[in-house]
Formats: structure tokens, sequence, C-alpha cells
């Protein structure tokens, strides 16, 4: 199964979160982002965990689950695939935000900040091209060391010999 890019998931019991999230999906999905919507309740870390979203975008207060809080503390509990947490939320308090950010969200966005959504997006965008190129990037290596090659021939270990006493100069 194909991991889904993006998740938002915003309190849209309240008329301006549920044009906020409608707003943000169209956005994404003109960039070309899959993004969807979820509705919290008690079975959201499950969803999280089932779709595997490279990112979920969460407000603080979740209606029928707790908090954005409680939501990253179960998704970094999970051992299902991580996905990265950006808060887009109404509340604009230090401690939450440093919470948030300890917790390991990748951002903190109020909903009162000029031009939001288009930080929010761009937030969404960097995480997944992130997420896709250290998917395809080659396994790091350590590199090789000129004592781990074995040399047999005598004008290899002559050429060792002489790289040693080049580089203790």
């Amino acid at each position: 199964m194909m991991r889904e890019d993006a998740i938002i998931i915003l309190n849209e019991r309240e008329p301006r979160k549920a044009a906020v999230a409608g707003e943000l999906q169209e956005r994404l999905t003109a960039l070309g982002i899959t993004a969807s919507r979820l509705v919290p309740d008690s079975n959201t870390v499950e969803i999280i965990a089932a779709r595997a979203p490279l990112v979920v975008v969460t407000d603080y207060l979740l209606e029928n689950f707790g908090t954005g809080i409680d939501l990253v503390q179960a998704l970094t509990a999970n051992p299902a695939p991580q996905s990265s947490v950006i808060f887009l939320t109404e509340e604009a308090s230090v401690s939450v935000a440093v919470e948030a950010m300890r917790l390991g969200a990748r951002d903190f966005l109020c909903l009162d900040a000029p031009m939001v959504l288009d930080r929010a997006a761009r937030a969404v965008v960097d995480l997944v091209s992130s997420a896709a190129l250290s998917r395809h990037a080659p396994p790091k290596t350590s590199p090789v060391l000129l004592n781990d090659l074995v040399f047999c021939a005598p004008r290899s270990v002559s050429l060792k010999s002489s790289v040693q006493a080049f580089a203790q100069r």
C-alpha cells in the first residue's frame, strides 16, 4: 500500500476550522500532495497507523480524542512508520508549542498568523519532499580506510606504504 502524503485533523465542529481544513486540503492537492481530512475519535491513532501518512497536520484541541499533544505521544509510541506532525491551531500558548516541539512536532503554526495557510502548505510540501528524498537515498556506509584494504601485489604494497608515509607528513 502506498503511503498517503498528509492527513489533516482539525476540530471541524468549529466552522472556521472546517473552512481552514478544506482550504488546506485544496492547496495541497493543487501542489500534487495527496491529502485527506479526518474527524478525530477514539480510533484516530489506529487510522493514522493504517494510512501511514508522511505528515499529520493537527489542531491542539481535538473533539472526541483529547489534544494534539496526546496524539503526538500516541504516534511516537506506535511502532508503525512515523509521521511528521505539524500543529495548526488557535492555541497560541508558548507552553503548548514548546511541549509539542519537545515531543517531536516539526512546526507549530497559529491560525491567526498572516499567510498561515501558505506556511502550512509549504511545511507539508517540504516534509513530503524530504521523506521522498530519504526513501531514495543510498544507504549510509562507512568510508573505506586504507588499513581496511588488502594489498597482495608488491607494487600495491609499495603504493600503500607511500600513501601512509605521505599522510603522516
